[in-house]
């Protein structure tokens, strides 16, 4: 069994609900603009490197703002929607080490070098912490807004 959230009393781990959700919008949001910017390509005669390039191009403005707002608050879009915020476990600010370097690019990187670990770290929500492995590398929870 896991062990508490150790933070202060005050903050409240999000539950698996908001925390899918606010992935589900900024997954959402990505995807679309990733779609827009291939089809932009496609209907602009472009070939398959203009779709490539348009495709991850587009939604590169929406990783920087998340990445802003990550460093600076602990939010992305999907999580102002979902009202969640990353905090450190002893629940200080992520800030951008804590909150995109390790959070969302040393992640990445391992989801995409071994795929499988993505249905893995999605399922650490629903331990009784609530935090998933990317949490765990980097020393943060998500909480509550």
């Amino acid at each position: 069994m896991s062990e508490p959230l150790p933070s202060p009393p005050s903050v409240e781990p999000a539950g698996p609900g908001a925390r899918l959700a606010g992935a589900a919008v900024d997954l959402g949001l990505f995807m679309a603009l990733r779609a827009s910017g291939e089809a932009l390509a496609f209907l602009a005669g472009g070939g398959e490197a203009a779709r490539f390039l348009l495709g991850f191009g587009a939604p590169l403005p929406l990783l920087f703002v998340n990445w802003v707002l990550t460093a600076h608050s602990g939010r992305t879009l999907g999580k102002l929607v979902a009202k969640t915020r990353i905090v450190r476990t002893d629940g200080r600010r992520a800030g951008f080490v804590y909150g995109v370097v390790l959070r969302a690019w040393v992640t990445g990187w391992v989801w995409s070098l071994v795929w499988l670990t993505l249905p893995a770290d999605v399922l650490f929500v629903f331990r009784c912490d609530r935090r998933c492995l990317h949490d765990r590398l980097a020393d943060t929870c998500v909480v509550r807004a």
